[in-house]
């Protein structure tokens, strides 16, 4: 019940946060219900939370991009990503959170309206943070810490042969995984004047050992990086349209592909979803269904090859961007 309350006041926090401040790249608070999950070989899930909230210290997009002359605008904040799952179980049903915690900002160009497009717009991203789990296990042995002999040994053995399968092998109890990250993104966003949008976007995250390239804290360790490697890819294509007097739908593709992982790991990641936003006072909240597939996006779980069919709640942060204005 603490858990649901602490869920329902972070996703409330955000939706606010959504409402005030506009954020044009940048992923949706939710809260989802698994109703497949075909790789689970140790527990089901029962729902997961990503209660993203984003504080700045600086946005003055809203106020700008909502005039007639084309203008720029930018924001910088600071971005708290967590990442929590409860299980079907009576003991410690929630394991392993993740956690990214980051610095960002983004730039905003807005382009001359044509006779068919209206609040055209092309968006950048940087952010640079933290990602970790919080724990202090061997990754792929729960009787060992993390950075131990034994640990050490078994990260050989996994280097050395590209064919174990390390969804059997990895520490689902309290592996330890960390790495300071820093991601890009370019947007172009194209609003029609016949009520319809298109966006597409391209990203790229480096998992590095410094923070902010700089300072020798909180980085990944060499074994770790050998399974996961360094480099993540991402293109995120969007359509929206406004049906039903003011209910708006949202049509999205999201793929990821890693680059020098383990062999053994599923290198793509697919999400195919359905969004809908049907309230008047908030164009933020709305309900949404997808299908996911290929690896897991849960820290260590990465491991994991996923098939899934989920049903949530969506916080967006993209709502003041409706098409009457």
């Amino acid at each position: 019940m603490k858990l649901k309350f602490t869920l329902a006041i972070l996703l409330i926090v955000s939706s606010v946060y959504a409402q005030s401040e506009l954020y044009p790249i940048g992923e949706d608070a939710s809260v989802n219900f698994n109703f497949t999950n075909k790789s689970a070989i140790d527990e089901a899930i029962l729902f997961e939370a990503k209660p993203i909230v984003r504080y700045s210290f600086y946005n003055n997009i809203k106020d700008r991009l909502l005039v007639d002359k084309p203008k720029n605008a930018s924001t910088t904040y600071a971005i708290f990503s967590p990442h929590l799952r409860m299980y079907n179980e009576n003991s410690a049903p929630v394991r392993m959170p993740s956690y990214k915690v980051a610095l960002g900002f983004q730039q905003v160009w807005k382009l001359k309206e044509s006779k068919r497009l209206t609040a055209n717009m092309i968006s950048f991203l940087i952010e640079n943070g933290h990602y970790s789990n919080g724990q202090s296990g061997c990754a792929f042995s729960s009787d060992y810490s993390d950075g131990s002999v034994p640990c050490n040994s078994i990260y050989q053995t996994i280097n050395n042969n590209q064919n174990i399968n390390l969804s059997d092998l990895v520490n689902r109890e309290n592996g330890h995984f960390q790495t300071n990250f820093t991601t890009l993104y370019l947007n172009h966003r194209i609003n029609t004047k016949s009520n319809k949008s298109i966006s597409y976007s391209f990203g790229y995250t480096l998992y590095h050992k410094n923070m902010f390239l700089l300072f020798d804290l909180g980085g990944y360790s060499d074994n770790d990086i050998q399974v996961y490697g360094k480099h993540r890819f991402y293109f995120d294509a969007e359509f929206s349209f406004k049906f039903c007097n003011n209910t708006y739908g949202v049509l999205q593709q999201k793929l990821a592909l890693i680059n020098g992982s383990h062999q053994s790991i599923t290198n793509y990641r697919s999400n195919t979803s359905f969004s809908v936003f049907p309230f008047d006072i908030t164009k933020n909240f709305g309900f949404k269904i997808a299908y996911i597939r290929g690896f897991d996006d849960y820290n260590l779980r990465f491991v994991d090859n996923v098939d899934q069919l989920t049903v949530g709640v969506v916080f967006s942060p993209f709502g003041i961007f409706s098409f009457d204005n």
